[in-house]
């Protein structure tokens, strides 16, 4: 892990794949500590990708039963 921070309801975590740096989302507060490995299995129904530069989404969540849809709190 190379960033971690947990919110009310959820914890975003990033980490290094390769040479690549992810980010992740994950429902609950998980106590995750930077340079802790953890093995992680995505679900590709589960998954929703971004473009980095624009954000604009490239590939929607179709599993909802991971996924907490229209709970966002927008800005």
């Amino acid at each position: 892990m190379t960033n971690v921070e947990i919110l009310g309801n959820e914890t975003i975590f990033s980490f290094k794949l390769g040479k690549e740096e992810w980010m992740a989302k994950w429902s609950g507060q998980w106590h995750i500590d930077i340079g802790d490995r953890l093995s992680v299995h995505i679900d590709f129904e589960s998954l929703s990708i971004f473009e980095e530069k624009s954000g604009e989404l490239i590939k929607k969540t179709i599993d909802y039963g991971n996924y907490v849809a229209n709970k966002e709190v927008s800005s």
